[in-house]
C-alpha cells in the first residue's frame, strides 16, 4: 500500500447531491471508493466492516448505503440473510465523475485519519476537512496552496462550522516530529491552506488498521447484543444472562436458602441458555430442583449448579 492513492474528482465534490450528503455518508462513500479502487473493481464487504472502520452503527451504514444507492453513487446488491447470517454486500460499481481535474487522496493518510476516529481522537467532520483541504491544494495554486473565501469553503463542504472543524483537525493531528498535517491562515472572510502532509506508509500500519477495525467491530457487536438483551427484558422475555439469578430464585424457594456457586459455573449455565434456549433451561432447572430423586450417579442430597450443568440432559423437557 506504499504510495497508494485513490482519485477525488472535482466534479464529484461540486455535485449538488454529493454536497448535500452528511459527513459520515461522504466518508462511507470515500471508503467504498478506496476499496473499489485498490482491488480494481467489484468487491464484497459486510456492513459491520464499514461500521467498524468508520466507528458507526450498522444501522447508520445501511442508511448511508441506501442513500448513496438511491442517488446512483453506488451500484450494489445488498447481502441476503442465509443460515442465520447476513451475507456481505456486493459493491458492483462506484460513480466517480471521471472528469479531467482530480486530486490524489493518499490511502495511508486516509486510513490513519479513520483510525483516529475509531480511537476518539478526531471527529468525522474533522476528517472530512482533510479530504477537502488536500483536494483544494492539489487542484489550485499550482498544486501547492489554496486561497478562498470562507463562504465558498462552507458551501463546498456543506458544513456550517467548517472553519471550526479545520481548527480542530489542525490542533489535534500532530506528527511525532511536531509538524502539523497542514498549514492554514484564517482572515475575517478568507482561508489559505498549504503544505498538506501525508502519513508515510510502514508495514505496521496495515496490521494496526485491521486490528483497530476488528476491535471496533467487537465493540459494536457487544453493544448490539446488550441492546437485544434489554429489548427482550423489556418485553418480559427470559434471556440466558438471567439464568444464574433464576437458579438462585428457584433453589431458595424450594430449599429455603441461597445456593453458592463459582462464576465459571454461572458462565456455563449462560452458555447452555445461549445454545439451547433459556426457556428450556428454565424448565430443566425446575425439574432438577423439584425432583424427588435424582439419577443414581448423582448426589441425592445435593442440588448444586455444578451437578446440574454436568447432567443437564437428564432434566431437559424433552429428555427421555
Amino acid at each position: 500500500m506504499e504510495n497508494s492513492w485513490f482519485p477525488i474528482y472535482n466534479e464529484l465534490l461540486n455535485d449538488p447531491d454529493f454536497k448535500a450528503l452528511t459527513p459520515t455518508e461522504k466518508l462511507y462513500y470515500w471508503l467504498v471508493l478506496s476499496e473499489y479502487n485498490i482491488v480494481g473493481g467489484e468487491f464484497y464487504k459486510p456492513d459491520i466492516w464499514f461500521a467498524g472502520a468508520l466507528a458507526l452503527s450498522v444501522i447508520k451504514i445501511r442508511q448511508a448505503r441506501r442513500t448513496l444507492s438511491k442517488l446512483s453513487f453506488l451500484n450494489i446488491t445488498p447481502g441476503m440473510r442465509a443460515q442465520g447470517k447476513n451475507l456481505a454486500t456486493r459493491y458492483k460499481d462506484v460513480r466517480i465523475h471521471d472528469d479531467a481535474q482530480f486530486s490524489r487522496l493518499d490511502r495511508t493518510t486516509f486510513n490513519v485519519l479513520l483510525q483516529k476516529i475509531r480511537n476518539d481522537n478526531l471527529s468525522h467532520q474533522e476528517v472530512v476537512m482533510y479530504v477537502y483541504i488536500n483536494h483544494l491544494c492539489q487542484t489550485s495554486g499550482k498544486g501547492k496552496f489554496a486561497a478562498l473565501a470562507k463562504s465558498v469553503f462552507i458551501d463546498l463542504t456543506n458544513i456550517a462550522n467548517a472553519v471550526k472543524q479545520v481548527e480542530g483537525l489542525h490542533k489535534k493531528f500532530i506528527f511525532t516530529s511536531g509538524e502539523k498535517l497542514f498549514k492554514y491562515s484564517s482572515e475575517i472572510r478568507s482561508l489559505r491552506f498549504e503544505s498538506v502532509q501525508r502519513v508515510q506508509f510502514n508495514e505496521d500500519h496495515l496490521a494496526e488498521w485491521n486490528k483497530s477495525i476488528q476491535h471496533k467491530i467487537n465493540e459494536i457487536e457487544a453493544k448490539e447484543k446488550e441492546k437485544e438483551k434489554q429489548r427482550a427484558r423489556d418485553n418480559g422475555e427470559l434471556i440466558a444472562d438471567d439464568l444464574p439469578d433464576l437458579f438462585k430464585k428457584i433453589y431458595s424457594a424450594r430449599r429455603g436458602k441461597l445456593p453458592t456457586f463459582h462464576p465459571s459455573e454461572a458462565r456455563q449455565l449462560i452458555e447452555l441458555g445461549e445454545q439451547m434456549g433459556p426457556q428450556r433451561i428454565e424448565t430443566a432447572i425446575q425439574n432438577y430442583i423439584s425432583a424427588g430423586t435424582l439419577p443414581t450417579k448423582m448426589n441425592q442430597g445435593s442440588r448444586t449448579l455444578n451437578q446440574f450443568v454436568k447432567n443437564i440432559d437428564w432434566f431437559l423437557p424433552d429428555a427421555n
